[in-house]
């Protein structure tokens, strides 16, 4: 699949939002869940939080998409096509969950 440009990283996009006075809104599905995070992790989340002026939330969404790059990146590429794939089977659920109510769209 082509792209028509080239999306920069979450870590590229965090790393922005820290050295400069940049502004990202989220465009897409999303999905409330409860999840517990070390103290420490949330000290530095709310430090990262407060220097870039993003919602914790956002930072956390970001700090989770560049770790799961990341983690994407240093598969092997049979691996990482078989989580891809896997993905791709939950994400062609995404429309019938926004319409019963499970995801929240993100402007």
């Amino acid at each position: 699949m082509s792209k028509l440009f080239e999306r920069p990283s979450s870590l590229q996009i965090l790393t922005s939002a820290t050295t400069s006075e940049a502004s990202f809104d989220f465009v897409g599905a999303s999905k409330q869940v409860t999840v517990r995070v070390p103290l420490n992790d949330m000290c530095f989340v709310d430090a990262i939080s407060e220097k870039t002026s993003l919602s914790r939330n956002r930072v956390i969404s970001l700090l989770l998409e560049a770790g799961l790059d990341s983690y994407l990146s240093q598969l092997e590429a049979s691996n990482a096509k078989a989580f891809e794939a896997i993905a791709e089977l939950y994400s062609g659920n995404i429309e019938s969950a926004l319409d019963s109510g499970d995801f929240e769209r993100g402007i």
